[in-house]
């Protein structure tokens, strides 16, 4: 398959761009939260899961058509960072929307869900002073919600939760290189024929054919968030759509799944 060329996932990220502004749309427009004299924040209305499903799901899409786009232009070593980013709200998501699930069905909300949740709405600090002076707070981090996850989940057959744990966790670090400016990362960036590190993109087919595929490879991640958004914000249209997208995906052997990778 040519990722470069391939009309199904050109048409299903303008799908899923179109499907998040359909979500987005009923918790829009923001209100505006007078901040001082003269200023003010944007904020969403409502301070629940389901609008950090959304949130997160904007930043989601957005960091995905930018990846997309970076890989084309040879910026290859950015698209891998954004890619992480991506994966990361994906994954909230995710976590998110089983939790919910898991209240449906009568059980309590899970305390690092309801924790990530309330922390999403805490007002970043104006000042170095007003961040100096606020209590110190221990976020929730990736890999406690991913312990959550797991703790939440039904079992797999053949697959205990040490190895789930173990395979998520793998796949989370070969995307952190990019964020962190590991060595690899760098040295993908080195053109042997120019003798250079190509700073500009990278120009050639092989290397930039490699990223736009490792973006399309995460589109099954995005779309099942954007079908589990639109379950619990009850927008059966973008649900069907997501779903049937995601299946199709599932078809073609493309899984955000590490169990299945």
């Amino acid at each position: 398959m040519t990722f470069t060329k391939d009309a199904h996932f050109e048409q299903l990220q303008n799908d899923m761009t179109a499907w998040v502004g359909a979500l987005a749309k009923p918790f829009t427009p923001p209100k505006e939260v007078p901040v001082g004299d003269d200023g003010y924040n944007l904020e969403f209305w409502d301070k629940r899961s389901e609008t950090v499903m959304l949130g997160k799901l904007v930043r989601a899409m957005s960091g995905m058509n930018a990846a997309v786009h970076l890989a084309e232009i040879g910026y290859v070593t950015e698209c891998g960072a954004l890619l992480r980013v991506v994966s990361d709200l994906c994954d909230e998501i995710s976590t998110i929307g089983l939790a919910i699930h898991k209240v449906d069905q009568g059980e309590t909300m899970n305390p690092e869900v309801e924790a990530f949740v309330s922390q999403y709405f805490k007002p970043m600090a104006k000042s170095p002073d007003e961040f100096a002076n606020q209590a110190k707070v221990r976020y929730v981090s990736r890999e406690r919600l991913l312990v959550a996850k797991v703790n939440m989940s039904p079992p797999v057959p053949g697959i205990d939760s040490d190895m789930f744990l173990k395979l998520a966790r793998f796949q989370n670090k070969t995307y952190d290189c990019y964020v962190h400016g590991y060595f690899e990362s760098t040295m993908e960036l080195w053109n042997p024929k120019s003798n250079t590190f190509e700073l500009t993109g990278r120009t050639d087919a092989y290397s930039i054919e490699g990223f736009i595929e490792a973006a399309m490879l995460k589109f099954h991640g995005l779309v099942t968030a954007i079908e589990i958004t639109a379950h619990h914000t009850g927008n059966q249209e973008v649900f069907q759509g997501a779903r049937e997208a995601r299946r199709k995906l599932d078809e073609l052997g493309i899984s955000a799944d590490p169990r299945k990778t």
